[in-house]
């Protein structure tokens, strides 16, 4: 008798795999002794006749021994399983090799994946893989980490077992600053963590967007314990991941979490701040502005946050054209930037307005020094055209060692003319400075007369920037001049102070004589309060190897919100609100002011956030009005400003979902599929949902318990789920009933379509191992479990010990046999009966 094995049904849209084992019973040479008795027994004192029966029925029994394939227990297709290390054990290091069991016969490979949950891959992901280990790097966080094993059967087959581990932990660096989890204060951060321990031999740092990641930054090796790499502005979640390298080769690491920093308001560039416009129409150009800009705004005036000649809100572009006197005075322009249509930020630049009349631009000579007598020439220039007639310039020197023409005129349609300063020879080192003046606008250049000297001058021994919002950067800018008679080099610049930075040199920095270079300092402070500190240029002028620049400035908090209790009151009462800053209030505390937009509500006229707090409350008094009405409540402070609004009136009951569709595509049949469905009281006043039913064949809905109220602006979610038993496209309706003053009842459309998973059954047997008469092939078999009316699968004889029917259906189960059939189509006893349950 043949032994059916290998018996295994395969739903492949569903990669799962069910197993069959049965006891078979077998026909041996027992078997038959005991046919023989049993025949012996019942032919007693029956002469000849009988005896000639008994040799035939034990000739039948050898035939039979020797025709039909021998019986064994069925073997069952299973997943290999882990033997080191220990499933469920802790880790012993970072590095860890898993070694498994090879699979059964028909294994072609295996696959490793390692998550941080069940069934994850995030750690590890390995596949194919042909030998029975493989060694790994796992972080070395201590936590519960999650291993799959596959074995892969015949290249199709994905059988598995999961086991849980935990991580090795050792003592790997840590992050100390920034403080992990917290809100960068800058695009350029410096990461500073704690030396390694013994046998450290460096670093690396990984940032990325997602946990593991380094898109962002992927810096190895290391030798320090800091690090400082720009990164972006969005305010989004990052994921930072320290490398500590042991011996150079063993690495452990640790994740840590930060949210970038919040780019500022926008900047305009063009025109470049501080030029001269060119023409009355100018085009203002900005960069956009951070996440949760919804628009900007444009003043222009004749004084500091002036908007007397132009007004331009809300603008939803980053340029804007205005028309612009034509007079060359200057003109100041304020650019705010608007988040999420309550939070204001600006920053403010000045300009000189486009003149109608040619303007003295600039004055130059040849030589910006002289050592001895002689000649310099030189040159006056406009930034137009002289007109009709010429445009007289008025020339002077403030030292009689340089004598220069007392005017010159450069010529109709001409932009410069030239002169020459007579140079007498001195016997000190001296500065002469050269004055152009014309239509009340003056140019001036330094000489430097005498013997060769070396000087780098500032244009200004201290920079003031004054109340600057915490986490806004401001930057001012510090012009390096070389002032002697000959080249000065700049070695470096050194900063120090909270929140200063200094950028624009790259040093060292040579100068030649009047040759100027320009450094932007900024200061971007992170808490409030006083701050000092100095910019140090480091040089090989003569009048001193250090310049030192003062810094100063104060960080202001910022008001980042307002809000109260009730977003809508129905009769007179008060409201509780509170406003918060986005740092400590320094000593002294932040004062804010308050204004309402009716009178129908009454706010005090300012607050005082208390030293070292972040927030303040307030009460807001509210009278009785007969119809709806919307009021604005304002703070503001150091030009940023929020708002909040507060609906007064009649109370009205309103419900809103987040979608009136919901479509749940293909879902396999007894699979089912899940979504969400969010209910808001949008309106002034509560809101009752009495009932939500469904209908469609497949739909249901849970999560919720009616009836159900739902106060203004509060949500519930309800669970809707498909689970189809069909096969086919299938539509449904969600009706919730509520007093909605909208409307009683609210519908939600449902749709999805079942999809059937083929099933199919994967039958192997074992040949004969002997047989008077080779075997021709087999038929296989099969009839519903538990009935005796088998029906023939094969039309012809299979010649391969395999099968595979694709009839099934799930749920069912099914009883197969094989018989084995000869040339002469002669067939062979049933082989052990096999019951298969299909899912």
């Amino acid at each position: 008798m043949m032994q059916l094995r290998d018996i295994f049904v395969c739903a492949p849209l569903r990669d799962k795999l069910t197993t069959a084992k049965t006891a078979c019973g077998r026909i041996t040479r027992s078997n038959c002794h005991d046919t023989h008795v049993r025949a012996r027994g019942a032919q007693q004192g029956r002469g000849l006749r009988i005896l000639l029966s008994h040799i035939l029925i034990l000739l039948s029994c050898f035939l039979a021994l020797t025709f039909c394939g021998r019986i064994s227990g069925a073997t069952t297709t299973t997943a290999t399983t882990i033997t080191s290390p220990a499933p469920g054990s802790t880790l012993t290091s970072a590095s860890t090799t898993f070694t498994w069991k090879a699979g059964p016969a028909g294994t072609t490979g295996y696959g490793l994946n390692v998550g941080t949950s069940p069934g994850g891959a995030n750690l590890v992901n390995i596949y194919p893989l042909s030998g029975t280990s493989v060694t790994v790097k796992l972080p070395t966080n201590g936590a519960a980490i999650y291993v799959r094993l596959w074995t892969v059967f015949n290249g199709t087959t994905y059988l598995h077992n999961d086991y849980t581990y935990t991580e090795f932990t050792q003592s790997a660096s840590a992050i100390t600053s920034p403080v992990p989890s917290s809100t960068l204060t800058s695009a350029s951060t410096t990461f500073t963590w704690n030396a390694g321990p013994a046998g450290t031999t460096g670093y690396g740092l990984n940032v990325g967007t997602s946990l593991g990641g380094a898109n962002l930054v992927n810096i190895y090796p290391l030798s320090g314990t800091s690090t400082t790499v720009n990164l972006p502005t969005n305010g989004a979640t990052i994921y930072v991941r320290l490398w500590t390298v042991l011996n150079g080769t063993t690495y452990l690491s640790r994740d840590f979490t930060y949210t970038e920093f919040m780019q500022s308001a926008s900047a305009i560039t063009s025109p470049v701040p501080g030029s001269m416009l060119t023409s009355a129409a100018t085009t203002f150009t900005w960069n956009a502005g951070p996440a949760g800009t919804t628009g900007y705004g444009l003043n222009v005036g004749t004084s500091p946050g002036g908007a007397n000649l132009v007004n331009v809100y809300p603008l939803s572009g980053t340029s804007a054209t205005v028309n612009l006197p034509t007079n060359g005075a200057t003109i100041y322009v304020r650019l705010w930037t608007v988040l999420n249509g309550t939070t204001y930020l600006y920053n403010d630049y000045t300009y000189s307005a486009a003149s109608s009349s040619p303007i003295l631009s600039g004055l130059s000579c040849a030589s910006a020094s002289m050592t001895a007598a002689g000649t310099d020439s030189c040159t006056v220039t406009l930034n137009a055209a002289a007109p009709s007639g010429g445009l007289a310039v008025s020339l002077a020197s403030n030292n009689t060692a340089v004598v220069v023409p007392a005017s010159v005129t450069v010529a109709a349609g001409a932009t410069t003319t030239s002169f020459a300063a007579a140079v007498s020879s001195v016997s000190t080192v001296q500065t002469v400075t050269l004055t152009a003046s014309a239509n009340s606008v003056a140019k001036t250049l330094v000489l430097q007369l005498g013997t060769s000297v070396i000087t780098l001058s500032v244009s200004s021994s201290s920079l003031t920037f004054g109340s600057i919002n915490v986490n806004t950067a401001a930057t001012q800018t510090m012009t390096l001049s070389s002032t002697g008679t000959a080249a000065v080099t700049v070695s470096a610049a050194t900063i120090t102070g909270s929140g200063f930075t200094v950028s624009g040199g790259f040093f060292p920095l040579a100068l030649n004589p009047n040759q100027t270079a320009t450094l932007a300092v900024q200061f971007d402070p992170t808490a409030a309060g006083a701050v000092s500190g100095s910019l140090m240029l480091t040089s090989n002028s003569s009048s001193g190897t250090s310049t030192v620049v003062s810094l100063s400035g104060t960080g202001v908090p910022v008001l980042s919100g307002l809000t109260c209790t009730s977003g809508s009151v129905t009769g007179a009462g008060t409201d509780s609100c509170t406003v918060t800053l986005n740092a400590a209030a320094p000593s002294g505390g932040f004062a804010f002011s308050l204004a309402s937009n009716n009178a129908a509500v009454v706010v005090p006229a300012s607050v005082t956030v208390a030293a070292g707090a972040t927030t303040a409350s307030f009460t807001a008094t509210v009278s009785s009005v007969s119809t709806a009405q919307t009021v604005t409540l304002t703070a503001s402070a150091n030009s940023v400003a929020t708002t909040f609004a507060l609906q007064l009136g009649t109370a009205t009951a309103m419900l809103s979902t987040n979608t009136t569709t919901i479509a749940f595509g293909t879902v396999n049949l007894n699979s089912p599929a899940t979504q969400t469905l969010i209910l808001t009281s949008t309106g002034s006043a509560p809101v009752t949902i009495s009932a939500a039913a469904v209908t469609g064949s497949g739909f249901t809905v849970s999560g919720g318990s009616f009836p159900m109220t739902l106060n203004p602006n509060q949500s519930a979610t309800l669970s809707t789920q498909f689970d189809p038993s069909v096969a086919g496209a299938a539509t449904g309706q969600l009706s919730i009933t509520s007093n909605c003053s909208m409307g009683s009842s609210m519908g939600v459309s449902l749709s999805g379509t079942g999809a059937a998973v083929p099933y199919e059954v994967n039958l192997a047997w074992d040949a004969p191992t002997s047989s008077p008469d080779p075997v021709a092939g087999y038929n296989v078999y099969r009839a519903p479990s538990g009935s005796t009316n088998y029906q023939q699968l094969n039309s012809a004889a299979v010649t391969e010990t395999t099968y595979v029917d694709t009839t099934v259906l799930n749920s069912q189960t099914y009883d197969y046999i094989v018989e084995s059939v000869d040339a002469s189509g002669v067939t062979s006893s049933p082989s052990n009966m096999a019951a298969i349950p299909v899912p």
